[in-house]
């Protein structure tokens, strides 16, 4: 019984000391994991510390009133940690991604609209609030990815971006003070528009019909 019960002991011991893992997949403090996780932790850990160092002088500026729009505009307010006036990116189709910027709060709109190459808003990923945000018809559009630090704003539209299949970047929403419109994506699911929506209106947001989203 003795040499049983140290036998059972000894095998954690045994596959954590050697463990190998399977194809796609890569040990990651003592687990195994599928690769693209794994590769998602490592790039999102590499974007922070890059977002730590480039953001290191970055303050508020609170004259920055206007909308900013063009290439000049976003470079003019690269080390804003914050500005009361409006954020637009709209109609590019290259480059693909959200000029780098250090914003954590836009006391007006952000408004990403009308971009053909874009497939993600992690240029957005340090953005923790805004009065509206606007995400509409943006075609290559899949997720909703650099998002996931907002928690407060106002109101929310994501309507028409036909390829868009994830939202769960918006789960960090607990802040409110008006109404969200998410329809009209034809490749999302209106069940997952459901789910967030009745999260949201547990908070107190109106529930405006948000229909026409993806039959599943």
């Amino acid at each position: 019984m003795r040499l049983a019960l140290i036998s059972m002991l000894m095998i954690p011991l045994v596959v954590g000391c050697g463990a190998k893992c399977g194809k796609g997949t890569s040990l990651v403090d003592g687990e195994c994991v599928a690769d693209d996780e794994s590769d998602a932790d490592t790039d999102a850990a590499a974007d922070a510390d890059a977002d730590t160092v480039r953001c290191v002088s970055a303050a508020p500026c609170p004259t920055a009133s206007g909308e900013y729009s063009t290439d000049e505009e976003w470079s003019a307010i690269a080390m804003c940690s914050s500005i009361p006036g409006s954020i637009t990116f709209e109609d590019r189709h290259f480059p693909e991604v959200i000029p780098e910027n250090c914003l954590t709060e836009v006391g007006g709109t952000v408004a990403v609209i009308s971009n053909g190459a874009l497939s993600d808003l992690k240029g957005l990923r340090l953005l923790k609030s805004a009065e509206n945000v606007i995400v509409s018809d943006n075609e290559n559009l899949t997720s909703v990815d650099g998002l996931e630090d907002l928690n407060s704003l106002s109101h929310l539209i994501v309507r028409w971006n036909a390829d868009l299949t994830n939202i769960d970047g918006l789960r960090g929403i607990i802040s409110h003070n008006g109404v969200v419109e998410i329809r009209e994506n034809a490749s999302l699911c209106q069940s997952a528009v459901a789910s967030l929506i009745d999260a949201l209106t547990a908070l107190g947001w109106s529930r405006w019909p948000n229909p026409q989203n993806a039959d599943c």
